[in-house]
């Protein structure tokens, strides 16, 4: 009895390959889409780090703003006592006899 072997039709490695390119379409759109998620993530923190700066400029802003606001009050009130005081009359000796000197 003879053997007979039968030829295997020899294939590229291209064709060999071909059946798993569905893994490397699931891989490229796996890094893909992990590649954008980092984006994304490190443009949050960007944007978060801005808001907080911003937020500490709004704030120091504010209070810069009621500090002056105050100082105006307290030179608005100063020039309306002046004002009172020489319509009264009154000079920088009332200041001393208010205080109980000569």
């Amino acid at each position: 009895m003879t053997a007979h072997t039968l030829p295997v039709p020899r294939r590229s490695v291209a064709a060999r390959l071909l059946p798993l390119w569905r893994y490397a379409a699931f891989l490229a759109a796996l890094f893909t889409v992990l590649a954008a998620g980092a984006l994304v993530r490190l443009d949050v923190q960007q944007l978060r780090k801005d808001l907080d700066r911003t937020s500490r400029a709004t704030l120091e802003a504010q209070v810069l703003h009621d500090r002056l606001v105050l100082e105006m009050e307290a030179r608005r009130r100063a020039v309306a006592m002046e004002r009172v005081a020489v319509e009264l009359g009154l000079g920088g000796t009332a200041i001393l006899e208010k205080a109980g000197q000569p």
